[in-house]
């Protein structure tokens, strides 16, 4: 099921179910959407769901960033 936000200029697909995976070491969000769904653009599905500011994923965990080795959730 796809939802439309910002006066429909972004759509995503809202997950039925989900998963964690663990962000490896040089892992960007671009690189684990293709990984995980075969479609880089995918990207913006995983900083919504697990509420990701830029920059996403460093080497400090800060408010909304990742840190490598953390568990990010997938939608199935």
């Amino acid at each position: 099921k796809k939802v439309e936000l910002f006066d429909g200029k972004l759509d995503l697909n809202v997950p039925q179910t989900v998963r964690e995976e663990v962000i490896s070491r040089g892992e960007t969000l671009e690189r684990i959407a293709l990984r995980v769904y075969g479609d880089a653009s995918r990207w913006v599905d995983l900083a919504v769901l697990n509420n990701l500011k830029y920059p996403y994923i460093a080497d400090v965990r800060r408010d909304g960033v990742k840190q490598y080795g953390d568990k990010i959730l997938v939608g199935n």
